[in-house]
């Protein structure tokens, strides 16, 4: 077997609980079948963190893990990170302490949507997770392009269950996007969870009545080939100017504990 010419270290947001043991079979099969020739993904999950990260505390636990987790992927001879989670949290963080291309799904997603439509429309599974990525298309500074954020009421253990679950999941996913595609007119639909997204990409469900659907899954791997290409060819890499800038002496100093 020819030894794959980009490697690429995919984090979930979570540790690897039995819940989403059928997600990683999920995701095994939707990174293999995105990655182009030569890019091999492999998948990575937290040491330590919560079970749902959609919640303020959760959430930020969650990041800290997984910025800890993911510097160990430049000395694993990784050539880039893809953070796998619709929240892109621990984005910047994870590119601040790491030299390697860090590409976020839905951050790529809604780059992706933007050249297939004038508008988008986020499908979500619940709208703890629409609240959070209203805040993030913000942020990235999007939402002038976003016709809505759309939620399929789903919780998030359903969602984990998905081979349990897998009509149902994408019965309510077409329903939900053929309401936003008749009452927002949104030109492109962009599923906002990770697990939904390869569950559609697994069973080759790209578009709903002619629309495309942006699976953030491999639009952050694509991101990833081509931040690659481009620190390659030119040595471009994540500006230290500001948000991605390290404290100096960060990975030298123990944080001290508070009584």
């Amino acid at each position: 077997m020819t030894a794959p010419n980009l490697k690429i270290w995919y984090q979930n947001p979570v540790p690897l609980m039995d819940a989403f043991k059928g997600l990683e079979d999920l995701l095994q099969l939707t990174t293999a079948k995105m990655g182009r020739d030569g890019t091999a993904v492999s998948l990575k999950w937290l040491k330590q963190g919560f079970f749902d990260p959609t919640f303020s505390y959760t959430l930020s636990f969650n990041v800290v893990s997984q910025a800890q987790r993911i510097l160990g992927a430049p000395k694993e001879g990784f050539d880039a990170v893809v953070i796998g989670n619709a929240l892109d949290f621990g984005l910047r963080e994870a590119r601040s302490v790491v030299d390697i291309p860090v590409a976020g799904v839905t951050e790529g997603a809604l780059y992706l949507a933007s050249s297939l439509g004038k508008n988008y429309s986020f499908v979500v599974v619940h709208n703890q997770t629409g609240q959070f990525l209203a805040d993030l298309i913000k942020q990235y500074g999007m939402t002038d392009r976003l016709a809505s954020i759309a939620d399929m009421g789903v919780p998030l253990a359903e969602v984990a269950a998905v081979y349990q679950n897998t009509d149902r999941l994408i019965n309510l996913f077409a329903e939900t996007a053929r309401r936003t595609i008749q009452n927002d007119h949104a030109e492109v639909v962009v599923a906002g969870c990770t697990i939904l997204s390869s569950l559609l990409t697994m069973k080759n469900i790209h578009d709903v009545d002619g629309v495309p659907i942006v699976d953030p899954v491999w639009a952050g791997i694509k991101m990833a080939e081509i931040l690659v290409d481009l620190k390659r060819a030119y040595g471009i890499g994540a500006s230290r100017s500001t948000v991605y800038k390290a404290c100096p002496d960060w990975d030298k100093e123990i944080p001290p504990i508070m009584a």
